[in-house]
């Protein structure tokens, strides 16, 4: 591999790095937005409390595989 290809391959892992990061972020916000309002809707229809909770362990899912690439790239 040329200098010039290992460089390109380091600015391509950073921009990986730097979107998982992102999107990490991203689904932080969301969890903690449906824990909140998971809170309030308590006393409210099943139905609508079994959906949050669903997405909510959705996105939980997306952070711990996206949390698990972003290790792969920092070893």
């Amino acid at each position: 591999m040329t200098y010039s290809q290992r460089g390109s391959s380091q600015a391509g892992a950073s921009s990986d790095v730097a979107h998982l990061e992102y999107r990490i972020g991203e689904l932080n916000d969301r969890i903690s937005r449906l824990a909140a309002e998971i809170e309030v809707s308590h006393g409210g229809p099943q139905e609508r409390l079994l959906e949050l909770r669903t997405e909510a362990e959705q996105a939980a899912n997306d952070l711990a595989r996206l949390q698990d690439e972003l290790a792969a790239y920092e070893e």
